[in-house]
């Protein structure tokens, strides 16, 4: 409830977070542009000028959602984290929300 309602979250079960948010969300692991990355959809996402946040959920290793977590969202945050700001965390099984955080606008050629 936080969080700008025109955020778009990627999370690993869409209609529930859509549900639950009111915000639009996408499967994050799921690619609509073969070749693509997770996070190059993230970026595609943030470059149309919505917030974007990511769910971190709390979904146990044994379970198809925790397995893609392990496998795909954790690799994820961890090499990203540089761009993403925790905003909400909850106790254990802990979730976690994720704000990317703009990417720095190239500078110019001989700027300082």
């Amino acid at each position: 409830d936080h969080a700008d309602l025109q955020a778009v979250v990627a999370a690993r079960d869409p209609p529930l977070v859509t549900l639950l948010s009111a915000r639009r969300s996408w499967r994050y692991d799921l690619s609509d542009v073969p070749g693509t990355s997770v996070w190059d959809r993230v970026e595609r996402m943030a470059d149309n000028g919505r917030p974007v946040l990511i769910l971190e959920d709390a979904f146990p290793v044994s379970s198809s959602f925790g397995s893609c977590r392990v496998g795909v969202l954790e690799p994820l945050l961890a090499a990203q984290a540089g761009r993403l700001e925790l905003l909400y965390a909850t106790a254990a099984p802990t979730t976690r929300v994720w704000r990317v955080r703009a990417a720095a606008a190239p500078r110019a050629e001989g700027a300082p």
